[in-house]
């Protein structure tokens, strides 16, 4: 059996039907369980919010290999001496929206 730790500073809430994904209720940012289950950990680094907002999405939109992706290039910059930026990244990845059907 897994078990996560969570900070008793954090106050986590199950969302209700009345709760949407990118308008949780005032104070609370939503995450899924499976980003946790892939690395996704709190405190967020800056470089994940960076991301965030350099390419305009919620950090809830993040999919399991994207954050894979954004963990091995924060390892591979900080192992290179190199400061992790939005920019950088932008520079060697896109990013693109799938096309409808996939």
């Amino acid at each position: 059996m897994i078990f996560y730790e969570v900070f008793t500073a954090m106050h986590i809430i199950i969302p209700s039907e009345i709760h949407r994904l990118h308008q949780p209720p005032q104070g609370y940012v939503t995450f899924f369980k499976e980003q946790i289950i892939d690395n996704l950990r709190f405190s967020i680094h800056p470089f994940f919010s960076g991301v965030s907002r350099y390419f305009h999405i919620f950090l809830c939109q993040l999919t399991s290999n994207f954050i894979r992706i954004l963990c091995g290039f924060v390892f591979i910059c900080r192992l290179c001496d190199i400061r992790s930026t939005p920019r950088l990244f932008h520079y060697f990845f896109t990013s693109r929206r799938q096309s409808e059907g996939l």
